[in-house]
């Protein structure tokens, strides 16, 4: 289960019923019994979601919010009032303070699971957002950073070969100057259409920034990618 969720209630039934609902829609879900021990999991583990009662023992669902939002590690986590309390204040409240929905109990198991999967689904939006270039539609230099660390760490274990070919497009700057940034972005667009179309399924392609753009070879060793740079040169300079 590639995803899972932290349950903070002090009522043991209602976990195992949580549980049932969710665990069968591969969710895991992990259990607090109470504010002090949510805020540790929640640094440990990283859910994908947090559920999240009002009335705890010593820190109240409030109190717990705030310390997770506080925190670098969790204040990104979609996090979901699961409460007795149906106050419209408490709503309100609750919603000011960052989370994502508010459900009332008692509630219907289709009704969390519904819930839920939205939160994951806009949780999974923002960060693909955050990871594609808006010009070109590729990945962005952050998802670059991330993906090398990765990629470099397996092909160390496997040794399997991995190489790197970064392009840049001549001249971008006064590209820009003489026709405008709409011009600009066309040609960003077609060079990157045009890496694109000599990628593999296991390759990945990243704009950097400015016309600089990263072509990730899986499998390939020096000489292969040098015949690929170059088939990649001719093409683009067509």
């Amino acid at each position: 289960m590639s995803q899972s969720v932290l349950m903070v209630d002090d009522s043991i039934p209602l976990h195992a019923l949580v549980r049932s609902h969710l665990e069968p829609h591969a969710l895991k879900v992990h259990s607090a019994f109470d504010g002090e021990s949510a805020l540790t999991m929640a640094a440990a583990i990283h859910p994908s979601v947090i559920l999240l009662d009002l009335d705890l023992p010593r820190l109240d669902g409030f109190e717990v919010c705030r310390a997770l939002k506080a925190n670098p590690t969790t204040a990104g986590v979609p996090l979901m009032f699961l409460t007795a309390d149906s106050m419209l204040a408490s709503k309100v409240k609750g919603l000011e303070m960052g989370a994502v929905d508010y459900i009332t109990k008692p509630f219907k198991p289709e009704e969390l699971q519904a819930r839920v999967r939205s939160a994951l689904r806009a949780k999974h939006g923002v960060e693909a957002s955050t990871m594609i270039d808006m010009v070109t539609g590729l990945w962005n230099r952050a998802y670059f950073n991330t993906h090398l660390t990765t990629q470099l760490s397996m092909s160390k274990r496997s040794g399997r070969p991995l190489a790197c070919i970064v392009s840049d497009i001549d001249k971008l700057a006064s590209i820009n100057a003489a026709h405008g940034e709409a011009t600009e972005h066309e040609v960003l667009r077609s060079v990157g259409a045009i890496l694109r179309s000599h990628c593999r399924t296991e390759d990945t392609l990243c704009r950097l920034e400015g016309g600089r753009m990263a072509l990730l070879l899986n499998g390939t060793n020096t000489a292969s990618a040098s015949r690929i740079a170059d088939r990649l040169r001719a093409d683009v300079e067509r």
